[in-house]
């Protein structure tokens, strides 16, 4: 599962990716962010083999489903779905890049579970901790959502002051 064309080249290892192809030699297919751009995605095929490619607006859940292991990457949300369905996950970040993901604070914790995701995901989930509220699904959501701003305020006045003034190198705490 690949970001878009905006990150692919700076979030995503393509020399991981090339050592994924050799070692499934060949039996692995890279599924383009539905935002990947026609150029980039004529890169991927003269770099991996057209028939490698996905289409990029082809059903990712279906092909999530069906994997055995997913390979994806900490800015990318197929991280949790491919966890959620007990599927072996492995990311394709650039190593010095991996903090940038937008889903890092989850993703992080995904990758080290070793298949055992779902206990995880469902304390996580459950957790006002985790900032992740979901409308749709949770009645008492509103209730969620004040108990993480005043988690969130708490752990900032907590930290407040904690830092270096440059200019006097003295704590100003």
């Amino acid at each position: 599962m690949l970001p878009g064309s905006n990150k692919i080249k700076t979030n995503t290892c393509l020399n991981k990716m090339s050592y994924i192809k050799k070692q499934n030699n060949g039996n692995v297919y890279f599924k383009p962010h539905p935002i990947t751009t026609h150029t980039v995605i004529g890169e991927l095929k003269d770099k991996f083999g057209e028939e490698l490619i996905l289409p990029r607006d082809i059903d990712m859940y279906h092909f999530l489903e069906k994997a055995y292991k997913v390979y994806t990457t900490h800015i990318s949300e197929s991280t949790m779905y491919a966890a959620a369905l007990g599927k072996e996950i492995e990311p394709i970040d650039v190593h010095n890049g991996v903090e940038r993901g937008s889903f890092y604070h989850v993703n992080k914790f995904l990758f080290e579970q070793s298949g055992n995701a779902i206990p995880w995901i469902n304390r996580t989930l459950s957790s006002y901790k985790s900032g992740i509220i979901c409308p749709k699904l949770e009645e008492n959501w509103k209730e969620k959502m004040e108990k993480y701003f005043e988690y969130l305020f708490a752990k900032r006045e907590l930290y407040k002051n904690w830092y270096i003034d440059d200019r006097t190198k003295k704590k100003i705490k």
